[in-house]
């Protein structure tokens, strides 16, 4: 019981990493994607290609 209250009292920290590079708007990201390739996407913002396909699978899985 005692416990109980003890750990109630301690906030519960956000989920997940903080992010470093926020993610860019679907608009900019689709048009420069048609262009480019992930890679230079990916030198374009400062981030790996593989964040820049997390984020293309991210805009592609909220349409659907």
């Amino acid at each position: 019981m005692k416990d109980e209250k003890r750990f109630s009292v301690i906030k519960r920290k956000q989920p997940g990493r903080p992010v470093k590079v926020p993610r860019p708007p679907v608009e900019e990201l689709a048009a420069l994607y048609e262009k480019h390739s992930m890679r230079e996407l990916g030198e374009y913002y400062g981030v790996s290609y593989s964040l820049v396909k997390t984020w293309i699978h991210y805009y592609r899985n909220q349409n659907e």
